[in-house]
């Protein structure tokens, strides 16, 4: 395993892939402005994000250690392609409020447990999201408790009842599930 400093290469692709995946332009630029981004290389790339003002304890850091982690994992590379992870999706959820789908708090404790979003479980939805999009799924305060994908467009999801509307892709839940 090594750590060191992300490649301006890789920084661009996940700007690319947030601001595509979002539909929203700057939206990089303003989650991730202040932050630094470091890699941790192994069979594959864990991607952390970490505050610029403390760049110099990073460079120390990096040439007398090995440390595992430094700073909030946000995502990860799969070959040359960049998923972002549940804190990418925080950072992001901050700075916008396209393709976001509220759920109804009894919703939330099944999104946790990995399930799927119904139709009738969604109190709101932004009008910007088309079937095969990534959303992200909020709980009634706006926090992010998972990252879906969109099987129908915005405009049909309230009324498909007990239909699967979004597909669970990665919640929050997770961290307590892989330990089994």
């Amino acid at each position: 395993m090594k750590v060191e400093k992300a490649t301006s290469n890789e920084i661009e692709r996940i700007k690319k892939t947030i601001d595509q995946d979002f539909e929203e332009q700057g939206l990089f630029d303003k989650a991730f402005k202040d932050m630094e981004f470091v890699a941790v290389r192994g069979r594959w790339t864990e991607i952390f994000i970490f505050p610029k003002e403390n760049s110099e304890f990073l460079v120390n850091v990096l040439k007398r250690y090995l440390p595992y982690s430094l700073g909030i994992c946000i995502g990860e590379f799969h070959d040359k392609f960049f998923r972002i992870g549940l804190e990418g999706i925080y950072e992001i959820s901050k700075y916008t409020t396209k393709k976001k789908v509220w759920i109804i708090p009894k919703a939330e404790q099944l999104v946790l447990y990995g399930r799927d979003v119904f139709g009738s479980s969604v109190s709101r939805v932004c009008s910007y999201i088309k079937k095969n999009d990534r959303v992200i799924v909020v709980n009634e305060f706006d926090d992010p408790i998972a990252i879906g994908k969109a099987l129908v467009p915005s405009d049909e999801i309230k009324e498909a009842g007990n239909k699967v509307v979004i597909e669970n892709l990665l919640d929050r839940g997770w961290y307590l599930r892989k330990g089994r």
